[in-house]
């Protein structure tokens, strides 16, 4: 199973497929496999990667409190681990946040 030390948590990973690189974000309490039912379809045509976010499936399971930031460096620093410099992003549910993030990362409380 391919696993990436990332920010002090293991993720999970499974990659499927050839082409442009899509990183799948799940939403909350899912793993991986909830991407069963498409992961064919998006394997066609995209080198598809899936993950367990940490508290999920075969990721580390935090002790620590942790924000949808933190989450969002997860999947950024997976894209770097696989070596991906430039990557589709999709998120379902909690992940579209996550995905959001990544995105566009808000300036902190203290930027004026």
């Amino acid at each position: 199973m391919p696993f990436a030390d990332v920010n002090g948590v293991t993720l999970f990973h499974d990659e499927r497929g050839t082409g442009e690189p899509l990183l799948c974000v799940m939403g909350l309490a899912s793993d991986h496999q909830a991407w069963a039912l498409q992961l064919d379809a998006f394997a066609e045509r995209f080198r598809t990667i899936v993950f367990d976010n940490r508290d999920v499936g075969a990721s580390t399971i935090c002790e620590e409190d942790y924000e949808i930031a933190d989450l969002a460096a997860d999947a950024l620093a997976l894209a770097d681990h696989l070596e991906l410099e430039r990557f589709h992003l999709l998120g379902v549910s909690l992940g579209s946040c996550i995905a959001q993030r990544v995105h566009s990362p808000c300036p902190s409380a203290s930027t004026p």
